[in-house]
């Protein structure tokens, strides 16, 4: 039986739901925002950050409001 590991940040649920919710893979996703796989995976599971140009192109690739975006990292902010 496998498991699958659940994103650990507000800001990496959110892109995480995005991304699903487009019915994409994280690879689609990282050649739409210019950056491997493994680059979503570990924004997407709490291990780093996006950059601030990265969140940028997030919101536009993933069609969701730059500020959703913003508040996520700043909860993530808010909790360290």
């Amino acid at each position: 039986m496998s498991t699958v590991s659940a994103p650990t940040t507000p800001l990496g649920n959110l892109i995480r739901l995005a991304r699903l919710d487009n019915a994409w893979s994280q690879a689609h996703l990282g050649a739409g925002v210019g950056v491997a796989q493994s680059i979503v995976s570990a924004w997407e599971n709490g291990k780093t950050r996006p950059s601030a140009a990265h969140i940028l192109k997030l919101a536009d690739v993933l069609e969701v409001d730059r500020a959703a975006l913003w508040d996520a990292l700043a909860v993530e902010e808010a909790g360290r």
